[in-house]
C-alpha cells in the first residue's frame, strides 16, 4: 500500500505539514504596557502546540479564552488550560478564574460533557461569560473589541468567527497574533467554515441555510476586513457538508476583497504545503481590494502552518 507523502513527511517536527487542531494567540498590548495574551478554542492538540510555540514569543499563562463551538477541536483542551492560568497562588483554587467566551449552545454542551472541569483538586478554574452575536469587550483587555461572526459548521450548527478591533488603531486596527493552524478557519479575523446565510451555492441549499441575500454576510464583513488578513478552512478541492473547499475560500475572498488570505484546516488531501502554495500563486482570484492601501495589489493566497506568526504592523505592505 503506498505511503501518502504528506503524512509522511509530518512525522518530522519541523514540517508545515505537521498541523494540530487551529487555535489563535491574539497578543494584545494593553495601555498599562503589559500584553494581554487571548486564545481561540482549546482542542484536543492543544497542550501539545502551547508547548512548541509559546516559548517561542515569551507567553507563560492566557489573559481569557473565546470559544468558537463544542467539538472536540475547540474543547477538548480545556482541562490543560490549567498550565497556563496566571499562578498567583499557592494552590490553584486561589488562583484568579480565566473568563472563557462562548455562545449558549457550546455552554450547553460543555455541561453536559465529562471534561474534568469540576469535582477535582487540580482544575482549570473558569469564568464562563455567554455572548450573543454583539460586538464585547474582553475583561481586562480595555480597548480590544470582539465581534462574534456566526456561520453554519454542517446541518444546524452555529460555530462563532471572531473579528478583533483596537481602538488604538481604529475600526481595522490588529495588534500582533500567533497563528496556529488546522481544523477551522482562525485568527478569527475569520469568516470561517461555510458562511452564514449563503444561499448562491447548492452546497449552501443542502444545508438548509435559512432564505436570505446570498451575500449578506460579506457586505456586512467587507468594510471591516478589506485590506487586511482574511483566514478561511479549505479541507482540500473537494466539496463538503461543513467546510469550505479551495475553490468556494478563494471565492469568498474575492467577495470580501481581504490584502491577503491564508488558507487552513487542510487535509492531506491538499497536498504538499510548499508544492501547493506555490500552486497558490495561479488562483489569485480576479478581484482586486480596491482600498486605497491596496488598490491595484494582487490578493495574495497562501496555505498557513502551525506556528505561523503574523505582525499587525506589517499587514498593509
Amino acid at each position: 500500500m503506498p505511503k501518502c507523502h504528506v503524512c509522511h513527511d509530518a512525522m518530522r517536527e519541523s514540517s508545515k505539514n505537521r498541523r494540530g487542531n487551529v487555535s489563535i494567540l491574539l497578543r494584545f498590548w494593553h495601555k498599562d504596557g503589559r500584553p494581554r495574551h487571548i486564545m481561540v478554542d482549546a482542542g484536543k492538540t492543544m497542550r501539545e502546540n502551547c508547548m512548541r510555540f509559546l516559548p517561542q514569543h515569551g507567553v507563560r499563562s492566557l489573559d481569557s479564552l473565546l470559544l468558537t463551538h463544542s467539538h472536540a477541536d475547540a474543547i477538548h483542551g480545556l482541562d490543560d488550560i490549567r498550565d497556563f492560568q496566571e499562578q498567583s497562588g499557592v494552590i490553584l483554587k486561589h488562583f484568579p478564574p480565566l473568563p472563557v467566551y462562548l455562545n449558549e449552545a457550546t455552554f450547553d454542551e460543555i455541561a453536559h460533557a465529562d471534561l474534568k472541569l469540576s469535582g477535582a483538586w487540580f482544575v482549570s478554574r473558569i469564568r464562563w461569560n455567554i455572548i450573543s452575536d454583539e460586538e464585547f469587550e474582553v475583561e481586562g483587555c480595555e480597548g480590544l473589541k470582539v465581534r462574534p461572526l456566526p456561520v453554519l459548521h454542517g446541518g444546524s450548527l452555529i460555530s462563532l468567527g471572531f473579528e478583533f478591533k483596537s481602538d488604538k488603531y481604529g475600526s481595522k486596527g490588529r495588534r500582533r497574533s500567533t497563528l496556529d493552524s488546522n481544523d477551522q478557519a482562525k485568527i478569527r479575523l475569520h469568516l470561517g467554515r461555510q458562511p452564514h446565510p449563503l444561499q448562491s451555492s447548492p452546497l449552501s441549499q443542502e444545508l438548509s441555510a435559512p432564505a436570505g441575500e446570498p451575500s449578506c454576510l460579506f457586505a456586512e464583513i467587507r468594510p471591516d476586513l478589506s485590506g487586511q488578513v482574511l483566514v478561511l478552512d479549505a479541507l482540500d478541492e473537494k466539496k463538503h457538508f461543513s467546510h469550505f473547499n479551495l475553490q468556494e475560500a478563494v471565492d469568498a475572498a474575492a467577495e470580501i476583497s481581504p490584502r491577503k488570505l491564508l488558507l487552513v484546516g487542510m487535509t492531506c488531501s491538499m497536498g504538499d504545503h510548499e508544492e501547493t502554495n506555490r500552486k497558490l500563486i495561479a488562483l489569485r482570484p480576479a478581484r482586486r481590494c480596491s482600498c486605497d492601501q491596496c488598490a491595484g495589489l494582487p490578493l495574495s493566497v497562501e496555505l498557513a502552518h502551525d506556528g505561523q506568526f503574523l505582525d499587525s504592523r506589517e499587514w498593509g505592505r
